[in-house]
């Protein structure tokens, strides 16, 4: 049997190794019992024939699964893999087609966007539903979500801040990165799309929060007259803002 060096290996070459393995063991197993019955002094022309038989079905049996698992485990392996990552990822995530038609989303898409699979699945970013705000609050336009700039561009986006009003009425707010994903060779424009966000809603009240608090200083402090001093105790620096 051979060795081989688990790192060295592709998925698909890892997967031919595991069935070649598969079938050596078979093989292995079966002269073991002819061996074992042998050894007994057990074994009569019936008898032998029986074990040959099976033996043949098993090692026939073992081949086919073997040829399966040469073809298909690479790609199911990943696909299971990655299955299993998006599924504990707390962002969500999403695969984009050309026109932006969502063809994949994990659970957190889901819980961020507030959306059930048959209301988000084919959804364009282009869809008016999104009801999408800068954060200034003006509106979104759809050609100017990060998911169709990549498209359109084959550039990255990255941490593009939207709002969105939720089926419930609630406001989230969410950070964007796309990735742009090429399958067609030599192609100038990317044939897909990645993106992931991120729930920022907390984030966003808290500065907006603080932004009113410091409006009501700065308003308090010009309304009475009096100043602001900032006193660095290590510089010794002392600024001052009558």
């Amino acid at each position: 049997m051979m060795k081989y060096n688990r790192e060295d290996l592709s998925q698909s070459e890892l997967a031919e190794v595991q069935s070649r393995t598969l079938l050596e063991l078979t093989l292995i197993l079966a002269v073991i019992q002819i061996a074992t019955l042998v050894l007994l002094n057990s074994l009569k022309l019936s008898v032998l024939i029986e074990v040959l038989l099976s033996c043949f079905i098993l090692v026939l049996s073992t081949f086919f699964i073997s040829k399966k698992l040469m073809f298909r485990p690479a790609s199911k392996l990943i696909a299971l893999q990655n299955n299993a990552v998006f599924a504990i990822m707390a962002e969500g995530l999403v695969f984009q087609d050309k026109i932006s038609k969502i063809t994949f989303y994990n659970e957190g898409a889901l819980k961020i966007l507030d959306l059930t699979a048959d209301q988000l699945m084919g959804r364009t970013s282009l869809d008016p539903r999104w009801k999408s705000i800068k954060e200034d609050g003006s509106p979104f336009p759809g050609n100017e979500h990060p998911a169709i700039v990549t498209l359109a561009t084959g550039i990255p986006q990255s941490n593009i801040i939207m709002g969105l009003k939720l089926p419930s009425g609630i406001d989230r707010w969410i950070k964007i990165n796309t990735v742009p994903q090429f399958f067609t060779k030599g192609a100038a424009l990317p044939d897909s799309v990645i993106c992931t966000f991120t729930d920022i809603t907390e984030v966003q009240k808290s500065r907006k929060e603080l932004e009113l608090a410091n409006n009501r200083i700065q308003t308090a402090a010009e309304a009475v007259g009096f100043g602001v001093w900032d006193w660095n105790l290590q510089t010794g620096v002392l600024i001052w803002d009558p």
